[in-house]
C-alpha cells in the first residue's frame, strides 16, 4: 500500500487524473456524446478505467512487469442503434 491506498485506489486515481488532464487541455472533449444531447441515454463517449491488479498485461513481479500494468483503459463508449435505425439507414442508400 502507498500512504494508505491499495492498488485499485492507485488506478482509480490514475484514471481520474487522467481523464480530468484530457478534458482540461482539450475542453471540446466533454461535448462528444454517444447521442445528440437530449435524447435518453445521452452520455459522454469517453471513459476510462484502471483494474488494480485484475486485469495485468504482463505477468509476474518484476519491476519491468509491474510498470507495464500500471497503466488506464481509455475507452469509446458508444451504443448500438436501433433495428428501426438500420432498416431506415439501407432505405436511403437504394
Amino acid at each position: 500500500m502507498y500512504g494508505g491506498m491499495n492498488n485499485y485506489g492507485l488506478s482509480v486515481r490514475r484514471a481520474e487524473t487522467t481523464f480530468t488532464m484530457l478534458q482540461f487541455n482539450q475542453p471540446a472533449l466533454r461535448g462528444f456524446l454517444n447521442k445528440p444531447a437530449g435524447q435518453p441515454g445521452s452520455a459522454p463517449i469517453l471513459g476510462l478505467s484502471g483494474y488494480g491488479p485484475d486485469r495485468p498485461i504482463a505477468q509476474g513481479d518484476s519491476e519491468a512487469a509491474k510498470k507495464r500494468n500500471r497503466r488506464i483503459d481509455l475507452r469509446f463508449l458508444m451504443t448500438t442503434p436501433s433495428a428501426g435505425l438500420d432498416k431506415d439507414i439501407l432505405r436511403q442508400e437504394r
